[in-house]
């Protein structure tokens, strides 16, 4: 029966393909860099759509960086494993993490560590999800069952993705914490600071 497609029951797998096949097809993007990029984009899709189900799928809590879900990390490991998506790493310095960690270094020490230490190599590791070629399949068929059963989803999750999709990290979180402030209050990130 061809319209049994249609009758698509949605998980959180699901959304984490159906986000990352906007990405390529919206931004021309072959991957989504970030676990915490993509735990944003989710959270906005939940509180700026109607897209159903996704509060469901994915329960949100204030942490380090902003709006956490354990899902999302459940769901990439998930499709990983059923190798629907590819997880990368890349590595690159980080002056942000640098400075943090002098900071703290020079506090434990009691002492001013100077500005060449070894810490100023501080490379941090960003993953980076990919669509496999079976997963960019699964992924249009699940997009195309939306489509037909609810368009609505579709178009509030593409407009989240060509919104906030193309926003830098910094901008994107600073977008999240100004306008969900409740989900800042744990968190480590300047842009979560109060102001003096």
């Amino acid at each position: 029966m061809p319209d049994e497609i249609f009758d698509i029951q949605l998980d959180a797998e699901d959304v984490v393909l159906l986000i990352l096949e906007a990405n390529e097809r919206l931004l021309r993007k072959s991957s989504l860099d970030g676990i915490t990029r993509l735990e944003k984009l989710i959270f906005l899709l939940e509180n700026e759509t109607d897209f159903e189900g996704v509060g469901t799928f994915f329960l949100f809590e204030p942490h380090n960086f902003g709006p956490f879900s354990k899902g999302v990390y459940e769901a990439i490991e998930f499709l990983e494993g059923c190798d629907l998506i590819e997880v990368r790493e890349r590595s690159y310095p980080s002056l942000y993490a640098t400075s943090d960690e002098v900071k703290l270094l020079s506090e434990l020490l009691d002492s001013d560590v100077p500005d060449d230490s070894a810490l100023s190599e501080s490379q941090i590791t960003e993953r980076q999800f990919l669509l496999t070629d079976d997963g960019r399949t699964v992924a249009t068929k699940i997009r195309n069952a939306v489509i037909h059963r609810r368009p609505v989803d579709v178009k509030g999750l593409d407009l989240v993705i060509k919104k906030y999709g193309h926003l830098s990290l910094n901008h994107l979180i600073r977008y999240v914490y100004r306008r969900y402030p409740a989900m800042t209050v744990k968190s480590i990130h300047p842009e979560a600071m109060p102001q003096s």
